[in-house]
């Protein structure tokens, strides 16, 4: 090797000692950077490799090692968006929202949030609002993958989704009450209630509870995913047992009735519609229309300022009474009373003409013939009369009398008429005889058909709904003999509704008072989360207005068989290769590779007193090749000045 080829050593010694310079200054800068590996420079010993690879001129070469599996540096934090991995893994990101985007790793747990599109929510008051939605993201603004909690299954998604975390992600979202369990002393040595259902009653009222009357509230979450409160009351009847019924609070809304009224308008016909034990009448006198019977009647009741009930007019025929006060019930009555009255029909024959023995009289009621022949002792037209009418009296339709020679016949129902014909004649040389019908009072038939209707349109809801009665008895150890569930249906405020089986297995009957040891239900409210915190199992519990907190998402980790060999991108994100092997996402806290630690950051693995060190060795054998490559300088001096 010539002089001048002894150049390169010191040349390639320099250069790969400024290369790990480079590196080790690249470490010291990233100290405080979080979840940032350091990378070990090393160099080959082997005189046969040599920094270009074509050359034999020997050297040495500088190699990097990346030290991402080394745990870094963990420092407590007071942000709960701060989560450190204490083990092995890595956090699984996203460079898109939907999923679709590059999959990339990080150890750097500094996470925050990053708004997305636009979503309507209800607000407390009931309005719907527009809000952003909020991603939990890593501080490149990658979204971090977890398990979203599956409501349905009972447990955590197996598919990997970016996870909102903003305070309205789950203002919409929850799960109603299906079961709930209730361990509870009721006191053997109680006063005995014998009317379970009027003392509960009288409560509901205002009044005060009989002695032996219990009450226990429980919070179940109805079908608008709101939390609702149900009382169960209790009282003993007798030795070892027990009455049970739950209130429920509601909507109460106004009971409407409807009175149709019908039938055809006479003189004295009577409509009467009664309530809550007052009656309102108008009695017609005829001329009147359904409409303007209605009418009076409104304005009757109306001017009561005692009924809590207000009328109106409904169509033609109608009238509606509405509860002024929701949840008071009304009780209706309504009757017709038909007041027309019928009027039996009269007729009268008189008979005419010059009386002769042998004349003829013929009348016919209802087709009933009924003739009459003059003879001794008759002597005039009023003894025909007689006669004719003592024959027309057989026939039960009608009454006949006479009186001189005129019949009057009357019907002997009032408003059921009859058919009259009748004729004269002569039985002798004078044919002047007659016998002439005329009406003297028309038949007239009432037709009673008034009538008055009630139906409930709208049926009264009380303000709060009581349930039947369920017993429950004990043993004489006090044990619970049955039922073992109690189930529950429920109407709410606002017309939400609930059905829960509530598990009463573990209520007792022991002396003293009434005591409740615990209560659970399943279910959870729609509600604003106020913030959220990591487990060190990866589940993230969210804090929620309500004080209610429960798992939203589980963070799984992804674990490498070589993760050294990830690739870097900016920002300390690693994206897996051929080398590192596939992602394998395990579970922290219960699969053995690691655990999370809630408010703590991981920050760099570089230990600053190593890379001194590293630096001054370094920086020795910079200058030591840059010695060698100043004497072999010199020495090319001296060899040049030998010429001369």
């Amino acid at each position: 090797m010539t002089v001048f080829n002894a150049f390169v050593i010191p040349t390639l010694g320099m250069s790969s000692q400024s290369h790990a310079l480079n590196t080790i200054g690249n470490n010291i800068a990233n100290v405080n950077t979080g979840g940032f590996k350091r990378t070990d420079t090393r160099f080959s010993t082997v005189l046969s490799d040599t920094y270009f690879q074509q050359s034999d001129i020997g050297g040495t070469l500088p190699k990097d090692y990346n030290r991402i599996s080394v745990q870094g540096l963990l420092t407590t934090s007071t942000s709960n968006f701060d989560v450190a991995i204490n083990g092995d893994g890595y956090f699984a990101l996203n460079s898109k929202q939907d999923g679709s985007g590059e999959a990339l790793y990080t150890r750097d747990g500094g996470f925050g949030m990053v708004t997305g599109a636009d979503t309507n929510v209800t607000a407390d008051d009931g309005s719907t609002i527009t809000v952003k939605e909020g991603y939990l993201v890593d501080k490149n603004n990658y979204y971090v993958q977890g398990y979203a909690w599956d409501s349905a299954a009972g447990d955590f998604s197996t598919t990997l989704s970016s996870m909102r975390v903003d305070q309205y992600s789950f203002a919409n979202t929850g799960i109603a009450t299906t079961t709930a369990k209730l361990a509870i002393n009721l006191p053997s040595n109680n006063a005995l209630v014998s009317d379970h259902a009027a003392s509960v009653a009288g409560v509901l009222a205002g009044g005060t509870a009989p002695a032996g009357l219990e009450v226990y509230n429980i919070d179940v979450i109805d079908s608008a995913f709101a939390h609702q409160s149900v009382s169960l009351y209790f009282s003993k009847n007798a030795t070892n047992t027990w009455d049970m019924s739950y209130v429920t609070t509601r909507t109460p809304v106004a009971q409407v009735d409807t009175v149709t009224l019908g039938g055809a308008i006479e003189a004295g016909d009577t409509y009467t519609v009664t309530i809550n034990g007052t009656p309102y009448q108008q009695i017609l006198v005829g001329g009147e229309t359904l409409s303007t019977v209605r009418d009076a009647l409104v304005t009757q009741i109306n001017a009561d300022a005692t009924l809590k009930v207000t009328a109106a007019p409904s169509g033609a025929d109608a009238l509606t009474l509405t509860s002024d006060v929701a949840g008071d019930a009304v009780t209706t009555l309504a009757v017709a009373v038909h007041g027309g009255v019928s009027v039996a029909q009269s007729d009268s024959i008189t008979i005419g003409g010059t009386f002769e023995l042998g004349d003829v009289y013929t009348a016919t009621v209802n087709g009933n013939l009924y003739s009459y022949t003059s003879a001794g002792p008759d002597a005039s037209n009023a003894d025909a009369a007689t006669g004719l009418a003592a024959l027309i009296n057989a026939d039960p339709a009608v009454a006949a009398a006479a009186v001189g020679n005129v019949i009057t016949i009357t019907a002997s129902t009032a408003g059921t008429a009859y058919a009259l014909t009748a004729v004269g004649a002569s039985g002798g040389v004078d044919a002047t005889q007659t016998a002439a019908p005329a009406v003297v009072t028309a038949n007239y038939t009432a037709l009673a058909d008034n009538t008055a209707t009630v139906a409930t349109t709208t049926a009264n809801v009380l303000s709060t709904g009581t349930s039947a009665i369920t017993p429950i008895t004990f043993t004489t150890m006090g044990t619970l003999t049955s039922p073992s569930s109690i189930a529950l249906a429920m109407t709410f405020a606002g017309g939400s509704t609930g059905a829960v089986t509530l598990d009463t297995s573990e209520f007792v009957q022991y002396a003293g008072d009434l005591m409740p040891f615990n209560y659970t239900r399943n279910g959870y409210a729609a509600a604003l989360m106020n913030d959220f915190e990591f487990t060190t199992t990866g589940e993230i519990v969210g804090n929620f207005h309500d004080s209610s907190y429960r798992s939203i998402y589980k963070i799984p980790l992804a674990q490498f068989t070589n993760p050294d060999a990830m690739d870097r991108i900016n920002g300390n994100v690693y994206a897996e290769t051929a080398e590192s092997g596939t992602a394998r996402l395990t579970n922290p806290g219960t699969d053995g590779y690691a655990s999370l630690s809630p408010f703590t950051h991981e920050i760099s693995n570089v230990d600053l007193a190593d890379e001194f060190t590293k630096m001054i060795m370094t920086q020795t054998a910079y200058n030591a090749s840059a010695n060698v490559f100043k004497t072999v300088d010199e020495m090319t001096k001296e060899a040049s000045s030998l010429k001369r």
